[in-house]
């Protein structure tokens, strides 16, 4: 029902429609078609939310520059304030803003609301190790495969795809 609609308008449109109006037959059909769309507006937010503090962080690295301080933990003390969270969880957040802007195809599936942040942290985590080139085939290999997985798998996937047998090494 709501899935014709924009990301943007998905609250309003909830908000206005009148479930009461549904069949009984249908058993609230209606509802979870709301509760789906409404999981790929917070998606869409949480993905914003990322984008804004890697767009801070890179903010910061231009004007602090060298010998100035550090504009992560500048990023991560104001980030946590923003937010109300401790310095470890707006640390790991600002972690996964810097790396998810690395992973462009994973990024944009985030951004459509099509993956979870758990799913996004999961790979991250996985791909830690890698370097700037094998990011960018890692995340070719898997973006197409994200949707629609959980965390773990998506862990797993990752996993996977960074093998040495799956690396060509």
């Amino acid at each position: 029902m709501f899935t014709e609609v924009a990301t943007t308008d998905v609250l309003r449109e909830v908000r206005a429609y009148d479930f009461e109006t549904e069949p009984v037959h249908e058993f609230g059909a209606s509802r979870i078609d709301a509760i789906t769309a409404l999981d790929r507006v917070i998606r869409a937010a949480q993905a914003e939310q990322l984008a804004q503090i890697a767009a801070l962080h890179a903010e910061r690295v231009q004007l602090q520059g060298i010998h100035r301080g550090d504009p992560t933990l500048s990023v991560i003390g104001e980030v946590g304030m923003a937010r109300n969270i401790g310095p470890t969880a707006a640390g790991t957040q600002v972690g996964v803003a810097l790396r998810l802007e690395q992973l462009p195809r994973v990024q944009d599936l985030f951004a459509a609301g099509q993956i979870s942040e758990p799913v996004v942290r999961a790979v991250v985590n996985e791909s830690v190790s890698l370097g700037a080139d094998d990011l960018v085939v890692l995340d070719g290999e898997i973006a197409p495969l994200l949707p629609g997985l959980t965390a773990r798998q998506a862990g797993r996937l990752t996993a996977r795809a960074m093998e040495p047998s799956q690396r060509g090494a």
